[in-house]
């Protein structure tokens, strides 16, 4: 990780243990005045669970050991720092609930000088979905509405796809095929943004202190990552001197699969088509009346392209 700025406050993490929440909390332990995380339980079955908790606590961040209903605890734990990040969990059943009870803590302890909300990776406002999903789209943006109106310094962070969360590779798989987790979804022309989880802790550091991003959205926008899956693709082809054949699905045949799509995985296509068939990730200018671009306000960061991403997935042996 590249020489970071000292983030001179105390911070308290919930959702350290989500797949961005990791990044985030391992960002902060190294470069925040103090680090401190909510877990409901400090040991469990899950082997890998542990060891992240362990790899924390050797960095030295402190553990609250509470949920976000331990009402106690949980004003104790805002009480102590200035900057509260919280990792939102979009499949969580109580969601509309844990936000309620976040607020309410930062509101009766008043120290809080930047509520940071991580976990929307497309923008709820500017984005369309199937009509079956509204009503989650809908519950989004309360959410949104909620912070808004706290009275809370806020900023929400908007990387797009995670790409952790989008490439990888399954035992057995061809190692020179394009090394994504899902097919071709449209026409493969529309441009999306990918975002290495690593910048989104560093982006995280540099806003939390920022006057210009308080009460505004931060797009993780990065310019050599914005690209259609075509661009990818003639990326990855490049790096392995072979053509790939890919799996597309046209816009078509993507709305039948939400429609046979058992109900835990309709909202994860129903944000593919609105991502790649609409182009909502991209279609809209970025006005500082409501955002900034992470890329233009931080240019020293050096963050990671996808084209160097993309190097650790490539096959043994000389290319």
């Amino acid at each position: 990780m590249e020489d970071l700025m000292k983030l001179e406050r105390r911070v308290l993490i919930i959702g350290a243990l989500e797949h961005l929440g990791t990044y985030i909390t391992r960002t902060c332990a190294q470069h925040a005045d103090f680090t401190m995380i909510l877990v409901p339980e400090l040991q469990s079955a899950n082997g890998e669970r542990n060891a992240r908790l362990k790899e924390f606590e050797e960095l030295g961040v402190a553990f609250i050991k509470a949920d976000i209903y331990d009402t106690p605890k949980l004003l104790r734990a805002v009480r102590a720092v200035e900057v509260v990040i919280w990792i939102i969990n979009l499949k969580s059943h109580t969601i509309s609930r844990d936000v309620i009870e976040i607020v309410e803590a930062m509101r009766k302890e008043q120290s809080i000088t930047r509520f940071i909300v991580a976990g929307f990776s497309y923008d709820v406002d500017r984005t369309q979905v199937f009509p079956e999903e509204q009503a989650f789209i809908s519950m989004c943006r309360a959410m949104k509405r909620l912070i808004e109106n706290s009275g809370i310094p806020f900023t929400f962070i908007i990387p797009n796809f995670l790409a952790g969360g989008v490439f990888g590779r399954k035992d057995g798989e061809d190692p020179t095929s394009l090394p994504l987790k899902f097919p071709f979804y449209g026409d493969g022309h529309t441009r999306v943004v990918f975002t290495d989880e690593v910048d989104v802790g560093t982006y995280i550091i540099y806003t939390a202190d920022d006057p210009r991003t308080i009460n505004k959205t931060l797009y993780i926008r990065s310019p050599e990552n914005v690209m259609s899956l075509d661009e990818l693709l003639v990326l990855w082809e490049a790096k392995v001197n072979k053509q790939c054949p890919t799996p597309c699905f046209s816009e078509e045949a993507l709305s039948q699969m939400y429609i046979g799509a058992p109900k835990k995985n309709k909202v994860e296509l129903a944000i593919m088509h609105s991502a790649f068939i609409r182009g909502d990730q991209t279609n809209f200018a970025i006005d500082s009346s409501f955002g900034e671009v992470a890329s233009d306000l931080y240019p020293s960061v050096v963050y990671t392209t996808m084209d160097v991403y993309l190097n650790k997935f490539l096959p043994p042996g000389p290319q």
